[in-house]
């Protein structure tokens, strides 16, 4: 590889000046017509440090930037070779990493440490609504533009959990990533999520607070004891002015059980927002109040939970009052009132009671309306806090309640969803994952049909998989998504009953099997063929028409065979 591209032209970008330099490349400042700045990744395959593994991820990393388009997650621009050199461009961020502002302002004001991470929550929500987990999330892989945008960068170790890619790059048994930021199930090696990126995210979270990192592990066995074990100060304990609220989120974060972290990125944006809301409505004892609707949690003096500093004031004050424990000298007659015992225990049932009422767990209609707006949003993690938050609880509390039915509707719409985007992916790359269970195996089936030749031809699997799995609480998803399949088109289902329906339906079956296999699709060639006379083969009405494709169809069995 030359020893410097500027001043060449790659693909259709101009190259102004070398950004960085690596072992097996570098990045380039590059410039296009029309897309303007760009930084362009280069590298030589021919270096013995490209090995298979690490050009494969080069490619893993091309494929997932182009999944995305969000503003926090820095956007794919294009790719090719160059005399022999791979390369990709990506935007250009004109500002500095999370970890060169660090460098320099060691601790972050708490309301900008809280506006960054609400944005990098935003990134992990987009990557992990796609079933990717981040798995290398640390400063110097968070970009800040000159407007204060965070960009998430670098998704060359990213994992695909969406259950449809089986690569051996990122398999779990494989510890990649920056140690320092790591969750303890990365570094055992065990199986990551979602909340293996939010604990990234809680540590950079208690740097961008404290000014230093939570562990001081010297090699991967003590940083694996220290987090196994939860073992490290509570960022108030580093920074005093930590808010109690702000603290204990952090501290959630970095849960050594992923299953005790916060469950997404949404639900610890939600933490935040209502963080900003209670100092706004004066409930957080502050020094300054937080901005809503910024998101800003500014310097703040830590706080206990909820009414407990006032109240703690009160008795107090009312126990040195009773006991006398305080000594003064006696006044006159005319005390004010607010100083008298009676005065502060009234006041001391006042608080308490207010502090209850603030509390007080809320009602069956209340949390029913909680949730429900909470699924008329179109994040699918508010229907999981809509759920958990709020379903859960009424029907724990109130089983008889009015509004089941509902609740269920709602539940049932989240299992089906769930249920689509798993077919979603299985489409897209065009096979089942190994562990698709039994009802996802079967619906795959009837959808590929659907998909291939007609709804018709797909209805019989749809009603079978609606009636056999109704009544199982591990594929009762698919069940509904079966019946929704059939409700959606139960004109042209109910017509593919008649005559005339069921021999339009066979004849362009047979004709889209035969078009697949002239174009070399023997699998749906054989997918659609046996579809048909499993379902068409014992049908006096269309027997003749399907026993001569079956025999078409063996002949094209023997003959394939013929040739392994």
């Amino acid at each position: 590889m030359a020893s410097d591209l500027t001043g060449q032209t790659i693909g259709s970008f101009y190259i102004e000046r070398i950004l960085g330099k690596g072992a097996m490349g570098a990045v380039y400042l590059g410039r296009h017509k029309e897309k303007g700045p760009s930084a362009i990744k280069v590298i030589d395959p021919g270096k013995r440090e490209a090995t298979p593994i690490m050009m494969q991820r080069f490619e893993r990393e091309i494929g997932l930037l182009k999944r995305f388009n969000h503003k926090n997650i820095v956007k794919f621009r294009d790719a090719g070779v160059h005399n022999g050199l791979r390369f990709y461009a990506m935007e250009y961020v004109e500002g500095e990493t999370l970890e060169a502002l660090l460098a320099k302002k060691d601790r972050l004001p708490i309301s900008t440490a809280c506006q960054l991470i609400w944005q990098l929550c935003d990134a992990l929500e987009e990557m992990h609504s796609e079933g990717v987990v981040h798995r290398d999330l640390k400063p110097a892989n968070v970009m800040i533009d000159r407007n204060g945008t965070v960009k998430l960068t670098d998704l060359g170790i990213a994992k695909d959990t969406s259950q449809v890619f089986n690569s051996k790059l990122t398999e779990a048994d494989t510890t990649v990533g920056t140690v320092a930021y790591m969750a303890p199930e990365q570094l055992a090696g065990k199986d990551l999520s979602r909340r293996s990126d939010l604990y990234s995210m809680g540590i950079m979270f208690y740097q961008l607070l404290t000014g230093r990192l939570p562990f001081s592990g010297k090699t991967v066995f003590e940083y694996i004891n220290q987090r196994q074990a939860g073992a490290f100060p509570r960022p108030s304990a580093v920074n005093s002015k930590i808010p109690y609220e702000i603290d204990q989120l952090v501290v959630e974060l970095m849960k050594p059980n992923p299953d005790e972290r916060p469950r997404d990125a949404r639900v610890v944006q939600q933490r935040i927002k209502e963080i900003a809301d209670r100092s706004r409505q004066g409930t957080l004892t502050k020094t300054e109040a937080i901005d809503s609707a910024e998101l800003a949690a500014t310097e703040e003096i830590k706080a206990p939970p909820k009414g407990l500093a006032k109240l703690t004031s009160v008795a107090s004050t009312l126990t040195r009052s009773l006991t006398g424990s305080k000594s003064r000298k006696k006044k006159a007659s005319g005390e004010p009132f607010w100083e008298s015992p009676v005065f502060l225990v009234g006041l001391l049932v006042l608080v308490i009671a207010g502090i209850w009422w603030a509390m007080r767990p809320l009602g069956e209609d209340a949390l029913f309306a909680h949730g429900k707006e909470l699924m008329e949003s179109n994040y699918r993690s508010d229907w999981d806090l809509a759920n958990d938050k709020y379903f859960a609880p009424l029907l724990e509390r109130f089983p008889n309640s009015g509004h089941r039915a509902k609740i269920d509707e709602f539940r049932d719409r989240i299992l089906t969803t769930d249920c689509e985007k798993k077919v979603e992916w299985a489409h897209k790359i065009g096979h089942l994952p190994d562990n698709a269970s039994e009802g996802f195996r079967r619906y795959f089936e009837a959808h590929s049909l659907e998909l291939l030749v007609n709804k018709a031809l797909a209805a019989e699997q749809y009603r079978a998989i609606a009636t056999l799995f109704e009544n199982d609480p591990m594929e009762r998803g698919w069940a509904l998504l079966a019946r929704q399949q059939l409700s959606g088109e139960s004109k042209e289902v109910v017509e593919g009953t008649t005559v005339s329906r069921k021999r339009d339906t066979v004849t362009e079956g047979i004709s889209k099997a035969n078009e697949a296999r002239k174009q070399g699709k023997v699998a749906d060639y054989f997918r659609i063929a046996d579809a048909i006379v499993s379902l068409y083969g014992s049908d006096p009405d269309v027997a003749e028409q399907v026993k001569k494709f079956k025999t078409e169809v063996d002949e094209a069995k023997r003959l394939l065979q013929g040739k392994s």
